[in-house]
């Protein structure tokens, strides 16, 4: 089951253009994807990147974090700097089986986890993170309304 959620999920990253592994296939409990990274080694986690511009990485992570919540509807629900990998100094989203809809009842609890954890990780790198509590709010604004829309119109449980 949680497979098919990672499949499912990984899709609708790709259908909304975030960087993340390309899903492949999955069956039972194996999920197939490509590989980040190069001659066999993976692509380092975020945590682990060893320099960078974090500034340009904390941009672009921002990005795909609204993208997520915005176009993929959304909530990743443990996004980390353990759940980021670096490739050719662009961000990849990563393990997205436990990530919910924007309609799930813990949506906004999830996503306020999110945006602190992963904010936390670019302020220690000395980067401002004032844009991640401001996009932060208005994405938690926007969970909240699609889980009030969604209570009246079933049909918004894309």
């Amino acid at each position: 089951m949680w497979a098919e959620k990672e499949y499912r999920n990984l899709a609708r990253l790709e259908k909304v253009g975030i960087p993340a592994p390309r899903p492949v296939g999955f069956e039972e409990n194996i999920v197939v994807m490509t590989l980040l990274g190069g001659n066999g080694m993976a692509a380092p986690q975020l945590n682990e990147l060893e320099g960078g511009d974090y500034a340009a990485l904390s941009k672009m992570v921002l990005s795909a974090l609204r993208t997520l919540v915005s176009r993929a509807h959304l909530v990743h629900g443990d996004l980390s700097p353990y759940n980021v990998v670096v490739w050719d100094k662009k961000p990849y989203i990563i393990d997205v089986s436990q990530a919910v809809l924007v309609s799930h009842p813990d949506a906004a609890r999830l996503l306020e986890n999110d945006i602190r954890n992963i904010a936390a990780f670019f302020e220690l790198k000395d980067v401002g993170v004032e844009d991640y509590y401001r996009v932060g709010a208005d994405l938690a604004d926007d969970v909240k309304q699609h889980q009030k829309e969604s209570l009246v119109r079933p049909d918004l449980l894309d």
